[in-house]
């Protein structure tokens, strides 16, 4: 396991019917997603089965893109989803 340095907070919708968990049939299914800002060695796009853990949370990408100045990858933007486990 590689263990990489980035910067995640939680994202926040102002919508009244956002809620961070939602019941199911199977029971309560996990919504809250996180923004992941990442340094340029760390592509965070095609990690297939891979995952990202951080505190008790295993958190898969959903979305993510390099970010570039000019030619050069200045970091990458993700967003991150919890997997339930």
């Amino acid at each position: 396991m590689e263990t990489i340095r980035a910067f995640l907070q939680p994202v926040t919708e102002r919508r009244e019917t956002w809620r961070q968990t939602e019941p199911s049939p199977m029971g309560t299914v996990r919504k809250d997603r996180f923004l992941c800002l990442a340094g340029a060695d760390t592509p965070l796009e095609n990690l297939e089965d891979g995952y990202l853990e951080w505190r008790d949370l295993r958190l898969k990408v959903s979305a993510a893109q390099p970010i570039y100045i000019g030619d050069t990858i200045s970091h990458w933007w993700a967003i991150l989803t919890v997997e339930d486990v």
